[in-house]
């Protein structure tokens, strides 16, 4: 044996060949170097012995290197690594083949079946190994391609939004995807091969049947059916199925696709029912129904439409929107911008109030309500206008507006609309640098017009000074009318306050006129205010304050007469608003006290009763006396809120006094401006007993000036009062000046003689026969009589000669705490 001859494919050519080596070697390796494989021959010790030209050719090598190579430095030590164990199988006598990707010559790489064939001897010695190459290059991209191709198509079938299968003219599964195996529960590689009945059920696959059927002799099917489920509902499937041909045309299976298309049903009868509904909404309501196309084309007109507008469908349909004879001119830009705005989807929805043409020529309002309609793609494709004529709201809410804005008794601006005018004017007039007046004119003694001649009289009284002012007045300014006697008047557009001055004196001279009423001549005269923006203020509100407090000094001096706001008069408004703000604080914030003066009875000397006395303590003004904050709580309506936080404060202490052994009544005092609530008794009498107080446990007390008021509204009142089991005390009496004839006509039970009597009784006659005169009045009435403010024990022996009944003042004790009160009343000897 001389060596080892390579054979690439026959290994039987090889072995003949072998034997006749010494005979036809040169022919040999002839016919070896031209085999496109590479071929080498290897020893024992793995040295190559022989290789062909292509080995050389693929590896890049010489004759001559090779001789020195091992095949593992020609193949890489990786590759031969690899296939060591192969190698090492063929040296023991066993052929062995396997693939590689091998490096060549100038980087190519290409795929190999490298079959290792041992050279054995007759005795089974063997001396080396044939190692043909084959090129399997192209057949290694082409699996790798299908492999990839079916991964890739699995890929797609698993990730369409349906149930995709392939089944056998026998009606079994060859192929599910992963939505099949979802729905089933189990995975394709259970599913496949397995049939139809086993897999989905009998009852599914008799529905099925038929049209697989159909399929099997050539037809497409496509159609919905409702299926059995596994889960054991039936739901609603779209279906389709396909043939699959061979090359000779023969159906040799189905390919399927199911989609679940049950909430697509579901939608599609609620969307028939909805739009059967919306047909029957839009015959049958009373909105009027229009529809805009893209091109602002009226394409839907319903029959309200009609028989709002007049027009029919045919005379209409398919009309612009920007020319069309609904549209009023001079609404027409508006409701084209506003449809515009839909159309671009910058507002979704819209509303719109415009004026409108009938067919007949007639003008009428109309309520617009506007929907952009969106299609799949998220854009407007129309516009829905649901019309309703609301022209008799219209005129209603301007009648409305007119009488919410109006005085009903002059048809002047009332107190709502005048504010509105005011604020604009002084927008005006911050503009232009100009002034603006402020007028509060109130007549003088008006309330007697109505107590002598009747409210009848007095109502035409305002009419006649309206006219008055009225005339006396520029087309420019404004007369308003704020309710009772009063009037304001705004003066824009001036420079010199002065100008204010003169009209002020012409309003009054205007006044002073007599008005003859139903042959009644009637003098009145008038009291003016006046404050000017900005001087004065730049607030509206301000502005009519200060006008207010301006007016109130012109009756302080006498009457008839015009006052401007001076500095005086708003530092006390100053001081007087900085005086409510912090009384409403101390409301809410309880820091104000009760605080109780024992009513004491002359005859044993016995405490019968307290007369609950409102204390403040201000940080910032300090103890501020009720003479100073009981008029502000009066003027900024305050006093509602105070007076029935002094009741249940008293009638709350009245009780507690009560359980404890002290069976005092508790007097509380009442201001005039509450009486101005209809509703006082009630709320009285709900308050006190709210509390668990019995009304006769307490007195309240009336001063007597507040009773000349209003007689009759005061009267009823207290008459109330009365009837809920209150008892009721006239306070200061003496003072008033009351009529003894309306005296005796209020439901009173006990007369309060005022401390300014008292104080000087025992030095001045006058006050003492005063004194003496309102006891004898008040037992001739069959009244209790109080006296306050006693000091000395003269005053008290005066007192119970004449025969009062009871008495308070700082002989006995000064007002006290709730709690000092009872220890006083408590260790007080009787």
């Amino acid at each position: 044996m001389k060596g080892i001859y390579v054979v690439g494919h026959d290994i039987t050519d090889l072995k003949i060949a072998q034997d006749a080596l010494a005979a036809r070697e040169s022919q040999l390796r002839a016919i070896m170097d031209g085999v496109p494989a590479p071929v080498a021959y290897i020893d024992r010790d793995e040295l190559c012995h022989y290789v062909n030209r292509t080995f050389l050719q693929f590896f890049g090598l010489t004759p001559e290197q090779v001789s020195q190579l091992r095949f593992r430095d020609i193949v890489g030590h990786g590759i031969y690594q690899s296939a060591q164990a192969m190698l090492t199988r063929a040296l023991e006598g066993e052929s062995t083949s396997f693939d590689r990707l091998i490096p060549g010559a100038n980087g190519v790489r290409r795929w190999m079946t490298i079959r290792i064939v041992p050279d054995a001897s007759a005795s089974g010695e063997v001396h080396g190994a044939f190692v043909l190459m084959n090129d399997i290059h192209g057949l290694k991209q082409a699996q790798e391609a299908l492999r990839a191709s079916e991964a890739e198509l699995r890929l797609i079938m698993d990730n369409v939004p349906a149930r995709v299968s392939y089944i056998d003219r026998d009606y079994r599964y060859r192929f599910l995807n992963r939505h099949n195996e979802e729905w089933l529960g189990e995975t394709h590689q259970n599913l496949t091969g397995r049939p139809m009945s086993e897999v989905v059920g009998e009852e599914r696959f008799l529905q099925l049947q038929p049209l697989l059927d159909r399929v099997l002799r050539g037809e497409t099917v496509s159609t919905e059916l409702l299926l059995p489920q596994p889960s054991g509902h039936a739901q609603w499937e779209a279906i389709h199925y396909a043939p699959n041909r061979d090359g000779e045309g023969n159906v040799i299976g189905i390919y399927a696709v199911h989609t679940d298309v049950h909430d697509q049903k579901n939608n599609e009868e609620a969307l028939r029912r909805a739009n059967w509904m919306l047909s029957s909404h839009i015959s049958n309501t009373p909105l009027a129904v229009l529809e805009w196309d893209r091109d602002l084309k009226l394409v839907r007109w319903s029959p309200q439409a009609q028989n709002i507008f007049g027009w029919s469908s045919e005379e209409v349909l398919g009309m612009p929107l920007t020319d069309n004879p609904l549209l009023h001119e001079d609404d027409t830009e508006s409701i084209v911008g506003l449809v515009g705005r839909l159309m671009t989807g910058l507002e979704p929805r819209a509303t719109g109030l415009t004026r409108n043409y009938r067919k007949d020529g007639n003008t009428i309002w109309c309520e617009w309500y506007h929907s952009a309609l969106l299609g799949d793609d998220g854009q407007v494709v129309s516009i829905l206008s649901f019309v309703q004529e609301v022209s008799s709201r219209i005129q209603a809410e301007e009648r409305l507006q007119y009488m919410a804005t109006r005085d009903a008794l002059t048809g002047l601006p009332n107190r709502l609309l005048l504010q509105e005018r005011l604020t604009q004017a002084i927008a005006q007039a911050r503009r232009s640098g100009r002034r603006v007046g402020v007028l509060f004119i109130d007549l003088d003694r008006f309330k007697n017009v109505n107590d002598t001649l009747g409210h009848r009289i007095g109502d035409e009284l305002l009419k006649h000074v309206t006219q008055a002012l009225s005339g006396a007045l520029r087309e420019t300014d404004l007369l308003a009318r704020l309710g009772g006697d009063e009037f304001m008047v705004i003066v824009e557009d001036f420079d010199d306050p002065q100008v204010l001055g003169r009209i002020a004196q012409k309003l009054l001279d205007a006044i002073a006129q007599p008005f003859n009423i139903e042959e009644h001549d009637i003098y009145v005269t008038s009291s003016i205010g006046i404050s000017v923006y900005p001087d004065d203020s730049d607030d509206p509100e301000e502005l009519l304050k200060h006008a207010d407090v301006a007016m109130y000094r012109s009756k302080e001096l006498g009457r008839n007469t015009f006052q401007f706001l001076d500095a005086n008069l708003a530092e006390r408004r100053v001081k007087q608003h900085s005086l409510e703000t912090a009384l409403r604080g101390a409301l809410s914030s309880g820091a104000l006290k009760l605080y109780y003066q024992p009513v004491v009875r002359i005859t044993d000397r016995a405490i019968v009763g307290a007369e609950a006395l409102l204390r403040w303590s201000d940080p910032d003004h300090g103890n501020v006396p009720p003479t100073v904050f009981i008029p502000v709580a009066e003027e900024s309506g305050l006093i509602h809120a105070l007076g029935e936080w002094v009741l249940q404060t008293a009638a709350t202490q009245c009780v507690t006094w009560r359980k404890a052994g002290l069976p005092l009544n508790i007097s509380v005092n009442l201001s005039a401006k509450q009486f101005y609530r209809e509703d006082l008794a009630q709320r009285i009498s709900d308050i006190v007993r709210g509390v668990g107080c019995e009304p006769s446990w307490i007195e309240l007390e009336v001063t007597e000036t507040s009773l000349m008021h209003d007689l009759d509204a005061i009267r009823k009142v207290l008459h109330q009062l009365r009837d809920e089991g209150f008892t009721v005390a006239i306070d200061d009496f003496g003072t008033g000046y009351s009529s003894l004839t309306h005296l005796k006509h209020f439901p009173i039970d006990t007369l309060k003689i005022d401390i300014s009597f008292i104080a000087d009784l025992e030095t001045d006659p006058g006050d003492a026969a005063i004194t003496e005169a309102i006891i004898g009045l008040a037992r001739g009435l069959g009244l209790k009589v109080v006296a306050e403010g006693v000091g000395t024990r003269e005053q008290l022996e005066f007192l119970d000669v004449r025969g009062c009944h009871c008495f308070q003042g700082y002989w006995v004790s000064k007002p006290l705490p709730a709690d000092s009160f009872v220890e006083f009343v408590t260790k007080k000897p009787h």
